[in-house]
């Protein structure tokens, strides 16, 4: 987590520009100028905090590290994805907790990396201009958010096991409107999300951000068309008949 944070940080660092501050004091005008370089340590600090407080969250989950270290299969598999049931005991709450800290260590980057270009005047607003972001800025935050995408399509691989682990409605497991619903809903979302990776990468080698925001809409409408589905289903479907 450190390296992550602070090369990220550090190269946004070197898209600063020097900064000369004119302020007035009682000997006359005064300028304060602010080195880019001089806030290595500063980066260095903070890449070390935010990256031991990931490892304090993340130590906490030493017993379900060594139950996927030690897994063992059960011999017989799930009727609906056909995995051993030792998968849903040993492997998968290890495998949510790598979804967990590394959608957290994507997001925690990517939003000191957008405000650090913004200070940098990589990227904002002009009256002129309208919206717009530098090169360096554009290909930075578009490899940051491919990784989202990435990672985001892991969280949608695992949603289907994670539908047969948990409560729904008035039974434990997956319901009609989980195996007819959200499961197909999680595979086109997982297709989706690859292909808004591939867009956000693609984003690098073009100005206009027509990319990334198509990106961005296509996870947005399939995520949101698949929870609907889902819950027509679960209240047209399943409710009436349901007890």
């Amino acid at each position: 987590a450190f390296a992550v944070f602070f090369l990220n940080f550090d190269l946004a660092r070197r898209s600063l520009r020097r900064l000369d501050i004119v302020r007035m004091t009682p000997e006359g005008m005064r300028t304060i100028s602010l080195d880019p370089s001089s806030l290595r340590p500063q980066i260095l600090a903070v890449s070390a905090g935010v990256a031991f407080l990931l490892a304090i969250f993340t130590a906490g989950g030493w017993q379900t590290w060594l139950l996927f270290l030690y897994a063992e299969p059960f011999g017989s598999s799930d009727p609906l994805l056909g995995r051993d049931i030792g998968f849903y005991v040993f492997t998968l709450p290890f495998l949510e907790t790598l979804r967990n800290l590394g959608l957290a260590l994507v997001l925690l980057t990517l939003a000191g990396v957008i405000a650090a270009h913004g200070m940098a005047g990589n990227l904002g607003v002009n009256p002129v201009r309208g919206f717009f972001v530098a090169r360096v800025a554009r290909v930075h935050i578009s490899l940051l958010a491919a990784a989202l995408f990435l990672l985001l399509a892991f969280a949608a691989w695992l949603g289907s096991s994670d539908l047969l682990t948990t409560p729904s409605s008035i039974t434990h497991g997956a319901s009609y409107a989980d195996v007819h619903a959200r499961m197909p809903a999680l595979a086109l979302l997982l297709v989706a999300s690859l292909a808004a990776a591939t867009l956000a990468a693609y984003q690098m080698t073009v100005t206009s951000l027509w990319a990334i925001a198509a990106a961005v809409a296509l996870y947005g409408v399939v995520s949101a068309g698949g929870i609907g589905y889902a819950g027509i289903i679960q209240r047209f479907v399943v409710a009436p008949d349901e007890q």
